[in-house]
């Protein structure tokens, strides 16, 4: 919200209170970062299919996302000719359920989501990634939409959960098979 970086990893200690989302960013961007060193070895970043993917977030969400492609476009991996991460776009979720006030991606409801892809030409798009954190443990949203209420609102809608690896993983197209 202050527009400032987050603190440094370290800080956070053992992340006692990721669940409440204390430490959730800084945690996904140091995933991320490791996942980047990680995986270099192994993926070319952004060669595989050629796909054009969505990555739906909240507001902050989407934030944290745009660091993440930073630091994904100052990796060595990159470097390709004629590969970058412009085929990745972010649809940003406003969140008219609760109000328009709340912008953490957990708290999304499946109404809104539904609505900004109706608004959105996903045809565009060969990849629709959708956070899994959206759904509780029994697999509804904040407005009791199911998983297969968000999956039947468009073609080619994966889940994904909300770590670095997995975040690389769906933006190559690397692992696809096991995003649902």
């Amino acid at each position: 919200m202050a527009e400032r970086d987050f603190p440094a990893y370290k800080s956070y200690g053992d992340l006692c209170q990721i669940k409440n989302g204390i430490g959730k960013s800084a945690d996904f961007l140091y995933r991320v970062r490791t996942s980047i060193k990680e995986l270099s070895g192994n993926l070319r970043l952004f060669s595989h299919y050629g796909q054009k993917s969505l990555i739906v977030s909240s507001e902050y969400g989407a934030a944290v996302l745009e660091k993440a492609f930073e630091d994904i476009a100052k990796s060595t991996c990159v470097h390709e000719p004629g590969k970058s991460i412009a085929a990745t776009r972010i649809l940003t979720v406003y969140n008219n359920f609760l109000g328009g006030n709340v912008k953490v991606t957990g708290l999304l409801s499946g109404t809104d989501i539904i609505s900004s892809l109706r608004k959105t030409d996903t045809s565009k798009y060969d990849n629709i990634f959708i956070p899994d954190s959206i759904f509780n443990s029994d697999g509804f949203t904040i407005d009791n939409l199911s998983r297969d209420n968000i999956m039947e609102s468009c073609n080619n809608i994966f889940l994904v959960d909300e770590c670095g690896e997995s975040f690389i993983r769906c933006i190559t197209g690397a692992g696809k098979e096991n995003l649902d």
